[in-house]
């Protein structure tokens, strides 16, 4: 593999910027180990035949993939993808006037993965079809972004290690909205199996995301929801503009938005896939939290055999719970009565949106 090819697959990620979020390498240093990496892989013999295809360094912060800040690597052998990290607190111990000792570092877990290639590869190829089939079997518009192993520590042997894949997976987030989902696992089996946990979901939220586009629509609201946001005096539109930029970026999940907490209780609105919902905690009484009422006591089996098709004030004569009607209740662990409600709903339009105005202190 010639310098120019090797200049091409290790890149650098971030401009003048990468060094934001460290202390410990600065931008010029990190290039000079791209320089050195570059250098040792274009004359490593284990190259010669099967040199990297494609990668790229990285300056990484402290999150659920990499649990301490610093520098990240991927290296293509073939469909194999190892991802090599270096922690900041191992290049502070190594000392910046030793970046070649660092270089070497990552060039020598190359190596030793390299021996095993074949194996690595086969692996790679098989989960890479499992996940693949799996992702089209469940029809709910996720995609296969990127597979490769996860974060290996530089200053770790690598030879003979049995490498756990990492997935990178398009799906839709409560907002209706893209995101990249990771996925981790030991095994293609298990990898591809990890897609039927989040199909129900997703294939939920490409049907929500269906109706707005065939409606011009951008969110629903629930009955409650909507009643929630008026008794607390806020506004619609800026609630749900706030909803609509708080989901996790790591789990698509949509983040609780508090509208009112006092001794009578506390009142909350959150995304669902694409609707907004209410969750209104009531002192004494229980929980409605979207299409369930959890109630602190039971009932009696004749009066929850009597309360289907009933107005939910038949339960407790609460402003927030007009023209809600019951669709079922039952006793639940014993001392508590699960009943389940339906609610009107309608959608939100762009417009609706537009009028945006400060929440409500």
């Amino acid at each position: 593999m010639n310098q120019g090819c090797v200049n091409q697959a290790l890149t650098i990620e971030g401009g003048a910027n990468v060094t934001e979020a460290s202390r410990k390498l600065t931008a010029s240093q990190i290039h000079d180990l791209e320089k050195l990496l570059g250098q040792s892989i274009a004359v490593s013999e284990v190259m010669v035949t099967s040199a990297p295809e494609a990668g790229f360094i990285r300056r990484v912060s402290a999150d659920d993939q990499f649990r301490e800040a610093g520098i990240a690597v991927d290296v293509e052998l073939g469909p194999a993808v190892l991802c090599l990290f270096a922690p900041d607190w191992l290049t502070s111990k190594i000392g910046m006037p030793r970046l070649p000792d660092l270089a070497e570092q990552f060039v020598q877990r190359v190596r030793e993965v390299h021996r095993a290639r074949q194996r690595h590869v086969d692996r790679f190829a098989r989960a890479r079809r499992m996940i693949n089939a799996a992702i089209e079997r469940s029809s709910a518009g996720m995609t296969l972004v990127s597979l490769k192993t996860t974060p290996q520590r530089v200053d770790a042997n690598l030879t003979g290690c049995y490498l756990q894949f990492e997935a990178s997976v398009s799906m839709l987030n409560d907002a209706l909205e893209p995101y990249y989902q990771r996925i981790v696992a030991w095994t293609p089996r298990e990898l591809a199996n990890s897609i039927s946990h989040y199909a129900p979901g997703q294939r939920k939220r490409l049907r929500a995301l269906a109706r707005m586009k065939a409606s011009g629509a951008v969110l629903e609201i629930d009955a409650l929801a909507e009643r929630a946001i008026a008794f607390a005096g806020a506004n619609l539109a800026a609630c749900a503009t706030a909803l609509l930029s708080s989901c996790d970026p790591q789990e698509g999940l949509g983040q609780a938005l508090i509208l009112s907490e006092n001794t009578e209780g506390r009142t909350s609105v959150y995304l669902r896939s694409g609707r907004i919902m209410a969750s209104v905690w009531l002192t004494d009484v229980g929980l409605v939290s979207g299409r369930t009422f959890m109630i602190d006591h039971f009932f009696p089996e004749a009066v929850t055999d009597s309360l289907a098709g009933r107005a939910a004030t038949t339960i407790i004569d609460r402003p927030l719970l007009r023209n809600i009607r019951i669709v079922s209740a039952q006793r639940h662990q014993g001392t508590q009565t699960l009943v389940r409600l339906r609610m009107p709903k309608r959608l939100i339009s762009a417009a609706e949106l537009d009028e945006t105005m400060p929440l409500a202190a």
